[in-house]
């Protein structure tokens, strides 16, 4: 089965929960952000607290949702040139306060390319 995923481990002392998942996209006066619902059967579901070496996946199945590459190319990326593009993160909101940011691999981006047409 097809899926975005995104897998987080805690490597802290303490114990913490993922609150969300999100996106940003842009710069300056044009940045936006939205948070990431999560459909399938496989996913964990927010809050999920994990204790230190925990794991949790959060997967958005393209199964369950298939037109989730078309919509969130054209409803939310939008703007597909390579400066736009470079902006695009994955944020990981956390109990503690932190916000984790992690660049989306480049099959991910050529996928939201193609959807986009």
């Amino acid at each position: 089965e097809e899926h975005f995923g995104v897998t987080v481990v805690n490597l802290a002392d303490r114990p913490l929960t993922i609150n969300s998942i999100g996106w940003r996209v842009g710069r300056c006066k044009k940045k936006r952000y939205c948070i990431q619902p999560i459909y399938g059967q496989h996913t964990q579901q927010y809050p999920k607290q994990l204790g230190h070496g925990e794991q949790a996946s959060f997967l958005v199945s393209f199964k369950t949702t298939p037109n989730w590459p078309k919509q969130f190319a054209e409803g939310f990326v939008q703007d597909f040139s390579s400066c736009n593009l470079k902006t695009l993160r994955v944020l990981i909101h956390t109990s503690i306060g932190e916000t984790i940011e992690v660049v989306p691999e480049p099959n991910l981006l050529e996928r939201l390319r193609a959807a986009a047409g």
